[in-house]
């Protein structure tokens, strides 16, 4: 009997196959999406590896364990959190929006965030996600006389 983390782990590969797959087919149009759910996938595939590779062992040979095994398991298991926070900042936005934040001058950050403000509602508009908004008129409009 495997562990669990083993039916985990070809499953990650068994999804990355069918990303690679189907970004290499060009049948996909969501590029970004899959590249983030196969580093997902591999972020937890690396990590975990040495802790499957401890439990393996653990299965086969209960009465002796590796205190070499354990300890990569111990090391490189809580790094999945890091690695998932990591994939998921790998964006412009993101990283934009922390060089905003980490800025300490004021009049630097808002140019920072206008900039990424305008970027962000041109990237919206070339995706075609806004709606045009009518020019504004020269004069406001006619109010009606309430007599």
């Amino acid at each position: 009997m495997l562990p669990a983390g083993c039916d985990m782990c070809c499953c990650c590969v068994q999804v990355c196959f069918v990303l690679v797959s189907q970004s290499l087919a060009g049948e996909s149009s969501q590029s970004d999406v899959n590249r983030r759910l196969i580093l997902y996938c591999l972020c937890f595939a690396g990590f975990r590896f040495w802790a499957l590779v401890n439990r393996c062992q653990n299965v086969t040979s209960p009465n002796h364990p590796l205190f070499g095994l354990y300890l990569l398991h111990a090391l490189f298991s809580p790094l999945q959190g890091l690695g998932n926070a990591l994939v998921f900042g790998a964006n412009k936005r993101f990283r934009d929006h922390y060089a905003i934040m980490c800025s300490s001058n004021p009049a630097r950050q808002l140019e920072l965030a206008a900039s990424a403000h305008t970027a962000f509602m041109a990237q919206q508009q070339s995706d075609g996600l806004l709606l045009s908004i009518p020019a504004a008129v020269d004069s406001p409009p006619a109010r009606p006389d309430h007599r």
